[in-house]
């Protein structure tokens, strides 16, 4: 009659697991990973075990990834690559796949031909309508930048075309996201070469499409989020544009709005708040 679910017992497992990890033999790495992918445990309904479960796979790519690269690599690729379920443990699983083959890209050197494809399936996964997916993505494209010095301007220009022309919501804030991901890489310098403030404002002024303009204010929203203060100065910049978002036509345009300026308030400095009002 006792129909609680015994979660206790899983995470226990599952930190039995990661302290078992230093432990395993070069046969047993992969079979470890296809036990948590086939059997479920990345996507386990309780989420300390999730959290669990992968703290254990992620161990597990940290120390032996460099003796299993290229199996790592074709198996988290080969699962992202299926078809998704849809369900709240397919997302669950998603995310966790990015992130681990994500950790794993981490092994490779500058030179290594795999990164462009590694790269390519992160940003494909930017597309999958869940946020959880999208924000792993975002914090594994930042370490990898240091990869990405010829591809990077084609990929920043490819996110930014996504973010105001994308069809879908979901498609335009996985855009956002990813373009934070990179900026999180390149740190202010990035955002200066590119060029960026002054590309998010003219999409603000978009006055023909609502997609440019709601695209916009997701990614000053997840820049903001992802950059904390050091985002705040371009914030100042882009002031004029934001206030007049909030009497958008458009109400998506002024619900974005809303939850960027959220997003803002909560990374701002008491100077920040103060040169916001000197500006209004």
């Amino acid at each position: 009659l006792e129909n609680s679910d015994p979660w206790p017992a899983r995470l226990a497992i599952a930190r039995s697991f990661e302290a078992l990890s230093p432990l395993f033999g070069k046969n047993d790495v992969i079979p470890f990973l296809l036990f948590l992918i086939l059997d479920g445990a990345l996507g386990d309904s309780r989420e300390e075990v999730r959290a669990g479960m992968l703290a254990a796979a992620s161990q597990t790519v940290d120390l032996h990834g460099p003796e299993h690269l290229q199996a790592m690599i074709d198996l988290f690729e080969s699962h992202l690559s299926s078809k998704a379920s849809g369900s709240e443990a397919g997302d669950h699983m998603k995310e966790a796949l990015v992130i681990l083959l994500g950790r794993t890209a981490r092994h490779l050197n500058s030179e290594d031909a795999r990164i462009p494809d590694v790269v390519s399936r992160l940003v494909a996964a930017l597309k999958t309508p869940s946020e959880q997916v999208q924000v792993a993505v975002s914090e594994c494209l930042a370490p990898l930048v240091r990869f990405l010095s010829k591809s990077l301007p084609k990929l920043v220009e490819n996110l930014l075309q996504e973010l105001q022309a994308a069809p879908k919501y979901g498609e335009r804030r996985g855009a956002a996201y990813g373009l934070a991901g990179l900026m999180k890489g390149t740190g202010i310098a990035g955002i200066i070469k590119f060029d960026l403030v002054e590309r998010l404002r003219s999409a603000l002024d978009d006055k023909k499409r609502f997609e440019a303009r709601q695209g916009a204010m997701f990614a000053i929203e997840t820049l903001s989020a992802t950059l904390g203060r050091s985002f705040e100065p371009f914030i100042i910049d882009l002031l004029p544009s934001l206030l007049a978002a909030f009497g958008d036509a458009n109400p998506e345009v002024r619900e974005a709005t809303e939850d960027a300026a959220k997003v803002i308030m909560a990374n701002l400095s008491g100077y920040g708040i103060k040169r916001m009002e000197h500006c209004k």
